[in-house]
C-alpha cells in the first residue's frame, strides 16, 4: 500500500478579514431573519462582532499591543470602541448599547430560562449598527489593509442590506402610526 503525505489544511485570519468575516455573516444572517426570526441571535452576534473587531482595526494602527490590556488580553468592546475615536449619532449609540446590553450580552451569556424577545425594532437596530461597522471599516488602516475593492464591497453590502432591512414588512409594522406595542 502507497503511504500518502497528508497536507496541513488551515486557514488564516487578519484582524481585518475577521471583521469583515462577521459584517458579512450579519448581512447574510439579517436577510434569513426576516424570514426566520431565530436566527436574529446570530445576527445580532455577527453584528457585534463586526463592529467589535473593525472598532479593534481602527484603532491599533501599527502596533496591536495597543489594543492590549496588561495582562495580554484584547481590550474591551467599549474601549475599543471609544479608541477608534468614532463619534457615533444618538441613533447609532442607542442602538449599538440596545444590541449589546439587551440583546448580545444575554444570548453569549443564555442563562437557563424562557426568553421572548421583541424584534420588530430589530431592523432599524441592525441598520444603524451596520451603518457604525461600516465607518469604522473606514477608520485608521483598515482601508488600506483591506484594499478599495474590499472598501467598495462593503459599501455596497451595507447599502443593500440596510435597505433590505428597512424596506422589510418586519420594519414597517414596528414604524410610528402602525399600532405596534413593543418597541426595541
Amino acid at each position: 500500500m502507497a503511504s500518502h503525505a497528508t497536507l496541513a489544511r488551515t486557514v488564516t485570519f487578519t484582524a481585518e478579514e475577521n471583521a469583515l468575516d462577521y459584517l458579512r455573516n450579519a448581512c447574510s444572517l439579517s436577510k434569513q431573519a426576516l424570514f426566520r426570526s431565530v436566527r436574529w441571535k446570530w445576527c445580532v452576534i455577527a453584528l457585534h462582532g463586526a463592529v467589535y473587531g473593525f472598532a479593534v482595526c481602527a484603532s491599533y494602527g501599527t502596533n496591536y499591543q495597543s489594543v492590549l490590556k496588561d495582562d495580554g488580553k484584547l481590550i474591551s468592546f467599549w474601549d475599543a470602541l471609544k479608541m477608534s475615536g468614532l463619534v457615533l449619532l444618538p441613533s447609532e449609540e442607542d442602538s449599538i448599547r440596545r444590541l449589546t446590553k439587551v440583546l448580545r450580552n444575554p444570548f453569549e451569556h443564555f442563562i437557563p430560562m424562557s426568553w421572548t424577545v421583541e424584534i420588530h425594532g430589530m431592523p432599524r437596530i441592525a441598520a444603524n449598527v451596520l451603518a457604525v461597522a461600516q465607518k469604522l471599516a473606514g477608520l485608521g488602516q483598515t482601508p488600506r489593509r483591506l484594499g478599495p475593492q474590499t472598501m467598495r464591497g462593503i459599501d455596497l453590502l451595507v447599502r443593500r442590506t440596510t435597505r433590505r432591512l428597512l424596506g422589510s414588512r418586519l420594519h414597517h409594522e414596528s414604524a410610528p402610526g402602525s399600532g405596534s406595542p413593543n418597541r426595541t
